[in-house]
């Protein structure tokens, strides 16, 4: 059977920044079944503000440094897979 984006089956996001905040993930422009389910952390990474936003404000990015005792924390998430575009597009992906 052949699955659709309107499928349920979850996959997993990692969020960091003002993604941690399930609230926030759930907004329904985002991903309203986001549930968490774990905390972890990335190797190799650093929290970096580098990244400018189209209002000029600073935007959280995780950059890579090459060194695997910086880590960067967050939380994972289980959520519908049929959300994930509205989530890649609410987080702006492929821009910048």
């Amino acid at each position: 059977m052949l699955k659709t984006s309107t499928s349920t089956n979850p996959f997993f996001y990692f969020a960091y920044g003002p993604n941690m905040l399930s609230r926030r993930l759930r907004e329904p422009n985002r991903a309203p079944s986001a549930v968490a389910v774990d905390i972890g952390f990335v190797q190799g990474r650093r929290f970096s503000f580098g990244k400018v936003s189209r209002d000029g404000s600073g935007k959280c990015d995780l950059e890579a440094t090459g060194n695997l005792k910086d880590r960067a924390y967050g939380v994972l998430f289980q959520v519908n897979i049929g959300e994930r575009p509205r989530l890649e597009e609410a987080e702006g992906l492929g821009i910048g």
